[in-house]
């Protein structure tokens, strides 16, 4: 696993799938992300790529050819390179290549950078088209965050913010 630290978070990010494990507010030291207790749901914050969601029948066709992908791509169950870490950001890669050619003929190179900024840990998304054809994707992410119950506070005193109000 790879680490981040600041003087107020402490992140882990796990190279398979380049998948956010752990974020500490160390302040309060309250963990933020579920513990992927398999016992329920074995991941924390999977990375959804190439597709987000599933295909009818897990197919779908480019040209003459069919082609199969499981729910929510392969970027998930994939190891990521670790392109570049410095105390407060890290950069993983992946990138076309044999096994992801035969699900996917697109040349890509996708990179997962998490970079904390004071009190926040930003995560930026970069896919680059390395190929010639036109490249169809989505992309998303699958964060289960762990909500403390000291105090039996319940569900009504989360929330999520987001920067912009948007009618989807």
């Amino acid at each position: 696993m790879i680490s981040l630290e600041n003087d107020h978070l402490k992140v882990w990010v796990k190279p398979k799938g380049a998948e956010l494990k752990s974020l500490v507010n160390k302040s309060t030291g309250i963990e933020h992300i579920w513990d992927s207790d398999p016992k329920y749901w074995a991941k924390s914050s999977p990375v959804l790529f190439p597709i987000v969601g599933g295909l009818k029948d897990n197919t779908y066709k480019v040209g003459k050819e069919t082609y199969s992908l499981p729910r929510h791509g392969f970027a998930r169950e994939m190891m990521f390179d670790l392109e570049s870490k410095t105390a407060d950001k890290v950069v993983f890669n992946l990138s076309s290549n044999e096994e992801t050619l035969k699900v996917y003929p697109f040349y890509f190179d996708f990179k997962v950078i998490y970079t904390l900024l004071e009190k926040e840990l930003s995560i930026t998304y970069q896919v680059k088209n390395t190929g010639q054809s036109e490249m169809y994707f989505s992309i998303g992410a699958h964060p289960a965050f762990a909500i403390p119950f000291e105090n039996e506070e319940g569900y009504d005193n989360f929330y999520l913010e987001f920067e912009n109000d948007s009618k989807l």
